[in-house]
């Protein structure tokens, strides 16, 4: 998929934040910040970044000077969060299938632990593949959807109520979604943006 088609979906979805100029903003998985973290650098009011991998921690710091910078495992912290400091926005740009050293797939092992760093009235903007995509470890990666989506068959409308369900929205306004790529002709990836109220 062409990156300016990924990030036209982004820009779409920063758009309807209103005052993002204005807001905090954590990103999750910033590797470089030359994919789309840079477009929300350049809304917001400040940004922290969150890397694993130190080898990107020099480019991070060159394409986000301003942002603060933390090389750690994001996933680990998120799980283990027990910190005043929370975020008006948090973007989620992970992996799909099977990362890290095996032991996680997309946001399955940390998404419902997300809330407790967003502010009243702040946003969650995350991944959402409709269908499994075939990559390495393919087999464990359908396995794990599964079971964490509680079935292998999903559609837009289950996965809307699904995250509703997990996050405890009731208003059908909360959750927006976005196309963000094709395969095949078909949207197979959405942002979803979700108003934690």
């Amino acid at each position: 998929m062409k990156r300016e088609v990924i990030q036209g979906a982004l820009e779409n979805v920063l758009s309807t934040i209103e005052n993002l100029d204005k807001k905090s903003v954590l990103d999750v998985f910033a590797r470089e910040g030359d994919w789309n973290s840079y477009l929300i650098y350049n809304r917001c009011q400040k940004m922290e970044c969150w890397e694993i991998d130190s080898a990107f921690e020099k480019k991070l710091k060159e394409n986000l000077p301003n942002a603060k910078i933390k090389i750690l495992d994001s996933i680990k912290t998120i799980n283990n969060y027990n910190i005043d400091k929370k975020y008006d926005v948090v973007f989620i740009d992970n992996s799909l299938g099977i990362y890290g050293k095996n032991q996680y797939c997309e946001h399955f092992n940390f998404i419902k632990n997300t809330k407790r760093l967003v502010n009243k009235g702040g946003y969650l903007i995350f991944n959402v593949s409709v269908k499994p995509f075939k990559g390495k470890n393919y087999k464990e990666y359908e396995n794990q959807r599964k079971f964490f989506y509680k079935t292998s068959e999903t559609t837009l409308d289950y996965l809307i109520q699904f995250y509703k369900d997990l996050f405890g929205i009731n208003s059908s306004d909360s959750i927006t979604i976005f196309p963000r790529e094709k395969f095949n002709f078909k949207i197979y990836l959405y942002f979803f943006l979700v108003k934690i109220v």
